[in-house]
């Protein structure tokens, strides 16, 4: 009765989607963008997360490093997919407005061993810099935790460099909690996304409404994400607590 694709590039899921639509199937998407006749994108917000998240970097590289006067920051990501592109886009939107950022490097890890890849290029970049380098940024957190320990096996401490990431895990807010380098994560809801496209498959397949009168135009939902660092990051078994959101 639906089809419901979760996390998947555009340019992939596109023959999918014709097929669907000609077959008369609806197609919901999470995490991704609208392509051809879906009926809905449920995710959060790129371009404001990698704002969001920037905007606390350069605040958190100031307070480490006032008396420097150009602070030193590498990008680094998964340049395969499509929301990571759309991140390190907004980290430079707000990076490279501020005079005294620098942006040394945008590196992309190798997919299919992320977790060393992401301490390889970590490593490189702090042993290149020393603390010259003052954060490195994630598009998402679990390239954090390859970039936390590269930063501590080099000698440096959160204070010296730093890193940070968008998704949220058990395991990010453990490194957060323990104090090392990744300090600070955007939260998503992922459950959230869910929420939203179920309540529109109630409403369209189940409920046989008409999609243009309960979908909004843009045909996206954006569910609110969370800023967690030492502040208030949750207890060791505690979830994040996202602000209520019902659906559509």
């Amino acid at each position: 009765n639906a089809i419901v694709v979760v996390s998947g590039e555009p340019s992939i899921i596109q023959e999918g989607v014709a097929a669907a639509d000609k077959a008369k199937i609806p197609v919901f998407l999470e995490d991704t963008d609208n392509i051809g006749n879906t009926i809905m994108n449920a995710t959060s917000n790129q371009e404001t997360m990698g704002h969001a998240l920037a905007e606390q970097a350069v605040k958190k590289m100031r307070s480490n490093n006032s008396n420097k006067k150009i602070k030193n920051v590498m990008l680094l990501g998964n340049m395969d997919l499509l929301v990571h592109r759309q991140r390190i886009q907004a980290y430079k939107d707000i990076l490279e407005k501020n005079k005294d950022i620098k942006i040394v490097g945008v590196e992309t890890i190798n997919g299919g061993d992320w977790a060393n890849s992401s301490y390889d290029i970590a490593r490189t970049y702090v042993t290149k810099y020393g603390d010259d380098l003052d954060a490195i940024l994630c598009t998402w957190d679990g390239l954090g935790w390859g970039v936390s320990r590269a930063i501590l096996d080099a000698g440096f401490d959160k204070k010296q460099i730093f890193t940070m990431g968008i998704d949220g895990s058990a395991k990010s807010y453990d490194i957060v909690r323990h104090g090392d380098p990744l300090v600070g994560v955007i939260a998503q809801n992922f459950g959230g996304w869910s929420t939203a496209i179920g309540s529109a498959i109630k409403k369209v397949v189940v409920g046989k409404q008409d999609p243009k009168k309960v979908i909004p135009a843009n045909r996206t939902i954006f569910v609110p994400f969370e800023w967690v660092d030492s502040s208030n990051v949750p207890a060791s078994g505690q979830g994040v607590k996202f602000k209520a959101y019902n659906g559509i």
